[in-house]
């Protein structure tokens, strides 16, 4: 099986027998005591920087509840991942 697109929440893949698949990937998300752990960062920086525009929003996913998409916090990391190491 091989992945053709990934655009959340399907997957298109290709099978075995070379037909094409859509599979239901369902989000993931991730809370802010998770993330400023696995960012090391303390929580008032996380707020700083979705204030700044540096990381993604949050999503409400209750009353009194907010997460962070998984997979647009992979994408950031990725994008800052290259950056930091674009020369000049």
């Amino acid at each position: 099986m091989r992945i053709l697109t990934k655009n959340p929440p399907h997957v298109i893949v290709l099978n075995e027998y070379a037909t094409m698949q859509t599979i239901y990937v369902p989000r993931r998300y991730i809370r802010e005591r998770q993330l400023t752990a696995q960012l090391s960062v303390h929580r008032s920086t996380l707020r700083r920087w979705v204030e700044q525009g540096l990381l993604p929003a949050p999503i409400q996913i209750g009353p009194r509840t907010v997460a962070w998409d998984v997979d647009e916090i992979e994408q950031w990391q990725a994008e800052r991942a290259a950056a930091s190491r674009k020369p000049g």
